[in-house]
This record gives C-alpha cells, sequence and structure tokens, in this order.
C-alpha cells in the first residue's frame, strides 16, 4: 500500500513538473519576443529622436541639394561659357571665372589656365 501511494504522489509530481516546464517554456518565448519587440522600438526611438539620426537626415538632404545646385551651376556656365570646342572660357568676367572655379574644386570641370579673372576649362568627364 505504501508504494501505491508513493507511485501515486510520484505521478502527480511527475505530471506537474511537466506542467510547470511547459509553461516555462512558453514564458520564455514571451520574453524573447517582449525583447525583440524592445529591440525594434528602441531602434525607431534611436532613429526618430535621437539627434545623430536628425543630423544625418539633414545632411543627407543638404548633399543633394548640393548636388542639385553645382548640376544646375554647371548647365549656367556651360551655356554662358562654353565654345564649339567644349572649352570653357569666363571671358574676364568675375562670376564666371569664380563659378568655374568652384566647379573645378568639385571635379565637374579641369582648369587648365586660371590667372585672375580669366579662367579656361574643360569638361573632367570629356577627359576621361
Amino acid at each position: 500500500m505504501l508504494s501505491n501511494i508513493k507511485l501515486k504522489l510520484a505521478e502527480e509530481a511527475s505530471s506537474e513538473w511537466l506542467k510547470a516546464l511547459e509553461r516555462a517554456v512558453v514564458a520564455e518565448a514571451q520574453v524573447k519576443e517582449l525583447e525583440n519587440r524592445i529591440d525594434v522600438l528602441s531602434t525607431v526611438v534611436n532613429q526618430y529622436c535621437s539627434p545623430y539620426y536628425d543630423m544625418m537626415e539633414r545632411a543627407e538632404k543638404a548633399e543633394a541639394l548640393n548636388k542639385k545646385l553645382l548640376d544646375c551651376l554647371h548647365k549656367v556656365i556651360r551655356q554662358a561659357c562654353e565654345d564649339r570646342n567644349g572649352k570653357y572660357d569666363s571671358m574676364c568676367l568675375t562670376a564666371y571665372a569664380d563659378a568655374m572655379e568652384l566647379l573645378g574644386r568639385f571635379g565637374l570641370l579641369e582648369i587648365r589656365i586660371a590667372y585672375g579673372r580669366s579662367v579656361v576649362a574643360v569638361d573632367k568627364k570629356e577627359q576621361a
């Protein structure tokens, strides 16, 4: 009779142990899911609330605007200063000379002659 009681207690304990183990596995999965959600939320918060990301976004916008402005300036100088041979001449006008030197610094023009307001250049793309 004592062995039957021990056997019955052992069966109850093992079934409770298995249930507890199952609950622990489910709880661990829930914790991992919550950790993943926290990671996603912290990434989103850092991305949209951090001054670093705000500065990065502003820098990217500024770079895009800078590229558009340089392209526009290049077109203006091409229309105003380019001759039939593909050379650019500032015609001793300060605004054209300054713009051509700026385009040269950004790699769009190759400056051949720069003497005061007189600047002669060619397209960098044509030379490549």
